[in-house]
């Protein structure tokens, strides 16, 4: 039987927004700062998939209904129709705090799921236990 990896998914995943909650207190931090550039990180996807290359199991479908994951998108990162043009003010500085703020609340958001995810399949793994 293979082990469960959601419970170390999820941490990795509170460790990312973690850093990504410190990157955008820093663009803040520097709001006023000449010449300072606004900075991002990777996005979780992309580490979860260079992580899920070396591991041997990978994912599949065992059966005709599962959803496909290869389909799946992470929608955290996806654009809601609108572009947003970062301007740069005559100091050289790309930091906008609206944005800033905006990313904020989307970390704030996607680490409330992501406890209550862990919390849902906690409760599970103790009524299947229990039985």
């Amino acid at each position: 039987m293979s082990s469960v990896q959601l419970f170390s998914i999820a941490s990795q995943k509170a460790q990312w927004l973690t850093e990504k909650q410190g990157v955008i207190a820093s663009n803040i931090a520097n709001a006023s700062t000449t010449g300072y550039q606004s900075r991002e990180i990777e996005p979780f996807s992309s580490i979860l998939k260079s992580q899920a290359s070396g591991f041997s199991g990978g994912l599949s479908r065992t059966h005709s209904k599962h959803l496909n994951a290869q389909g799946i998108t992470d929608r955290s990162h996806a654009s809601k129709g609108t572009t947003q043009s970062i301007e740069i003010s005559h100091s050289g500085n790309s930091v906008s705090i609206e944005a800033e703020l905006i990313k904020g609340s989307e970390v704030a958001r996607s680490y409330a799921l992501n406890a209550n995810i862990v919390k849902s399949f906690h409760r599970m793994l103790l009524m299947s236990v229990k039985g």
